[in-house]
């Protein structure tokens, strides 16, 4: 069967502040490689675990952010789905 990953999603965070959330998927065969699609990318301060889909850290800049998570099965097989993540000031 082939990987999903999740619908389009908002995130909420604020600035300076610890921030952790999991983005996940279904179908295909684990484990799963998570990465960001060439041309997107996180606020400062915030990374994506390509093992886990945790995207965690402390953004370091106030705005709306959209990016694309492709996630990958171990058979090859991609899914993409779009996020915004909101920082607002504190």
């Amino acid at each position: 069967s082939s990987v999903t990953g999740v619908q389009t999603c908002v995130f909420r965070s604020t600035l300076g502040t610890s921030y952790t959330d999991t983005i996940s998927a279904t179908g295909g065969v684990k484990p799963y490689n998570w990465s960001l699609a060439k041309g997107t990318g996180l606020p400062p301060g915030i990374k994506l675990n390509r093992n886990s889909g945790v995207i965690s850290g402390r953004p370091g800049r106030a705005g709306g952010f959209t990016f694309t998570v492709q996630v990958k099965d171990k058979q090859g097989k991609k899914a993409n789905s779009v996020f915004s993540l909101n920082v607002s000031k504190r």
